[in-house]
């Protein structure tokens, strides 16, 4: 089985440390396919992102957003959301549920004037935001082309091998390193590779292949 914390960075002993068995999640082995790409997307993700998944919303969370918890993690990781925040659940659960229905949910400070200077403020906010998803958008369905392109690696008896992907790094592109590996007629495995940069560079990529 793939690891699916693979690339969760400083967060991978958190996630491999919680028993999933015992959550509502249930064990990895038995996660859903809609289920490991959300938590692939926002382990690729930059910004702070948490998901919080099913009918008891558990938590799962990116390496950004450790900081926004503060000393909640690592308990929060494959913990409800109800019991982790339990001294606001009153005002921030009636929010998650509007949400979950399909509607906006909005917070607004009753200490600050619902004027025009607020909500012109409000605006800008909303703006910055989205071209920051667009951007972020733009990322992942890059990052997720790419990858949907790759097999993987061939896994022989006498030999185990692994690879490392590095993704093209503007916009909706396909580009990054590549490979492929499969198992030759003969035995050996081959992991045939090359690399591709996002600018024109002064010598062609040097394509590399191994054969064990």
């Amino acid at each position: 089985m793939i690891d699916p914390f693979e690339d969760a960075g400083a967060l991978r002993e958190a996630y491999l440390g919680v028993d999933w068995a015992t959550t509502p999640l249930g064990p990895v082995a038995e996660w859903s396919p809609t289920l490991l790409s959300a938590v692939d997307m926002l382990l690729h993700t930059r910004s702070a992102v948490t998901l919080f998944w099913g009918a008891e919303q558990v938590m799962v969370y990116n390496e950004a957003y450790v900081d926004m918890i503060g000393d909640k993690h690592p308990a929060a990781l494959g913990a409800p959301v109800h019991e982790v925040f339990a001294e606001i659940w009153d005002e921030i659960g009636p929010m998650i549920a509007t949400v979950r229905t399909g509607a906006a949910a909005t917070g607004l400070s009753p200490l600050v004037p619902y004027d025009d200077a607020y909500r012109g403020f409000l605006r800008l906010v909303a703006a910055a935001l989205n071209q920051g998803l667009s951007r972020a958008g733009e990322r992942a369905l890059a990052e997720a082309l790419q990858r949907s392109l790759l097999s993987h690696p061939a896994q022989p008896d006498h030999l185990q091998v692994a690879v490392r992907y590095q993704p093209a790094a503007e916009g909706a592109k396909v580009g990054g390193d590549w490979y492929d590996a499969f198992t030759l007629p003969d035995g050996p495995a081959s992991t045939p590779c090359s690399a591709r940069w996002p600018r024109p560079r002064t010598r062609p990529p040097r394509p590399c292949a191994t054969a064990c």
